[in-house]
């Protein structure tokens, strides 16, 4: 998925600034999608170019200029376009999956702090999600459609942590196994002696 149509599926809830939508990326919609400020900016000003997105500029007392950001007619039919477009599956490049791969090159300890504390940033994500929960079911109305996407890509959120901490669980239960050495240790191959030439006579 492109850039273009998450600042343009944001934009279609409710018109945004820059910061705003920065903000959004940080926060709210972190769990789904990620982009850098540079990219979001340099994103907004192709879809402006195109047609997409359009901007008002409101002046502030003491304060630059801001600009706020809203889906134009074309934008909103190409959003709704690329939403009948079926979504393909993801693929996953996980950080710590690579390090787990090959985490039997670690003492057992050190394999454990690893999987403890990547455990607690998944804790803290998680936390932070079921306070936007809360938040979201205290106005949410089922009837409004356009509100209720957000807060089910939230609870698909809470879904990914809750299984990711239960993940990390189990880990640490298989490494604190005592009925066999951590880390395995490799098959240490004997050496086939060679010959000498008086031997060999």
């Amino acid at each position: 998925m492109s850039l273009k149509y998450a600042i343009l599926s944001l934009l279609a809830h409710d018109p945004l600034t820059g910061y705003e939508l920065m903000k959004l990326f940080d926060g709210s919609v972190g769990y789904f999608w990620h982009a850098t400020h540079p990219q979001i900016y340099k994103e907004l000003a192709r879809l402006e170019a195109a047609g997409d997105i359009a901007h008002r500029s409101v002046e502030q007392r003491g304060r630059p200029t801001k600009k706020i950001y809203s889906l134009s007619d074309s934008g909103r039919r190409e959003l709704v376009e690329w939403l009948h477009v079926p979504a393909s599956a993801q693929r996953v490049k996980d950080e710590m999956m690579l390090k787990t791969f090959c985490c039997g090159l670690l003492e057992s300890g050190e394999a454990l702090d690893l999987i403890r504390r990547h455990r607690q940033l998944h804790e803290d994500k998680l936390q932070r999600y079921l306070e936007l929960e809360r938040f979201l079911e205290s106005g949410l109305s089922i009837a409004n459609r356009e509100r209720l996407g957000p807060y089910l890509t939230l609870l698909r959120g809470i879904r990914y942590e809750r299984d990711y901490i239960s993940w990390c669980d189990d880990a640490r239960t298989l490494l604190q196994r005592t009925d066999q050495a951590m880390p395995p240790q490799p098959v240490q191959r004997r050496r086939t002696p060679t010959l000498n030439r008086k031997q060999r006579s």
